[in-house]
């Protein structure tokens, strides 16, 4: 099966990788895009809580680590070049946004549609199940919703003797809730996310790190 102007591809999530699919096959094919969120942006929409549904693990404070001119689309660069190149995590959104409306992707996206079920028929195509109860026919399928949704927490810390508080990165959002503590960090497997995190509420805290 080959990609014509007259294939449908179905795209799950609504996040840069998603967004970007979109833009570049909206002139090519026929697509819909599946986000299970009321907006765009995947993991730079922010929540105050953290326990919300569809909340990323995106914290108050949070800037990005590369320069803003390495990250931006190929056909879309960040409007403004050079200082500061370290932006926040709302002007990414803002952007994210921006090139949405501008690749015309929004009227494409289904929001508040989970994809439940993906399955292939006997013709090879793949048929989409939402929570929406709603079902679609696609000759291609792009999963773009990335896998930072759910955090992995250890079995040893499930159940352990420590008598503190635990919590996973994910559910930082302030510094101010760690303000005079002694916190440990135990840094697994994203080891930069880690850092950042820990770096954030040492202005606040007495910090000791574990790798």
């Amino acid at each position: 099966m080959f990609l014509t102007d007259e294939s449908s591809v179905g795209i799950i999530g609504a996040g840069p990788a998603g967004i970007s699919a979109a833009a570049n096959l909206l002139a090519i094919s026929k697509i819909t895009v599946f986000e299970q969120a009321s907006s765009i942006g995947g993991t730079w929409r922010y929540s105050d809580d953290p326990n919300v549904e569809h909340a990323t693990s995106m914290y108050k404070n949070l800037k990005i680590d590369v320069p803003k001119e390495s990250m931006g689309f190929p056909d879309y660069p960040f409007e403004k070049q050079g200082d500061p190149s370290f932006i926040d995590h709302e002007e990414v959104l803002k952007y994210l946004v921006k090139y949405a409306e501008m690749s015309k992707v929004l009227p494409h996206i289904k929001f508040n549609s989970k994809v439940i079920s993906i399955s292939r028929t006997g013709d090879g195509k793949s048929k989409v199940v939402t929570n929406q109860n709603d079902s679609f026919l696609f000759d291609f399928m792009i999963v773009a919703n990335g896998h930072y949704t759910v955090p992995y927490t250890p079995e040893q810390f499930k159940e352990c003797p420590f008598q503190g508080e635990i919590i996973h990165s994910h559910y930082y959002r302030r510094p101010e809730s760690f303000v005079g503590k002694h916190v440990t960090g135990m840094i697994y497997l994203s080891y930069k996310a880690e850092c950042a995190f820990l770096m954030v509420i040492s202005s606040v805290s007495h910090i000791a790190y574990v790798t």
